[in-house]
């Protein structure tokens, strides 16, 4: 029996590189949000720390305090800026985490195909393979089967040569 072949490899082959790639973007699209979420905090912390330090000096001149509220302005600016892309980058994962588990299903599909065929496939090869071993265990009995029979009717020759009286022809006139 031949070996196994899937006639549908190339799709399965296929369908993997699709579902890694969503996978591929997908992790992009994450990386992107963990690089924005952690922007956000770190302009946070420095206004927050920012105002701290105003807060605690003893004299605040004018140019300092307009330098602190140009720079939590600009820093809030910025906060909002990385809320409006992560509002955009959330949309963007939601996308695509359904592309990503479209692929998947696609591929696990075509897999779970390759599966049944190969079930198949091997319980062919055992029908087969007990198929031709009933034959030849057949084919074995009948040739020794065959073997005894043509033994035991040939006829019996006594020492010298002589058929026995039972082995003679009988007389036909």
């Amino acid at each position: 029996m031949k070996s196994f072949q899937f006639p549908l490899e190339k799709v399965l082959a296929f369908r993997k590189r699709q579902w890694e790639a969503e996978a591929a973007v997908l992790e992009s699209l994450i990386a992107n949000r963990v690089h924005l979420e952690s922007e956000r905090r770190r302009i946070q912390v420095a206004m927050d720390e920012a105002a701290r330090r105003l807060a605690n000096a003893a004299l605040v001149q004018n140019s300092r305090l307009a330098e602190f509220r140009m720079a939590q302005s600009s820093s809030k600016e910025a906060v909002r800026e990385i809320g409006i892309r992560l509002t955009s980058v959330h949309a963007k994962i939601a996308d695509q985490q359904r592309a990503f588990l479209e692929a998947r299903r696609n591929y696990e599909l075509v897999l779970r195909l390759r599966e049944k065929r190969y079930a198949e496939w091997q319980s062919e090869v055992q029908r087969q393979e007990e198929a031709d071993a009933t034959e030849s265990f057949l084919g074995r009995f009948t040739q020794r089967r065959l073997a005894l029979n043509s033994r035991m009717s040939a006829p019996v020759q006594s020492r010298a040569g002589i058929p026995p009286p039972s082995a003679e022809p009988a007389d036909t006139r």
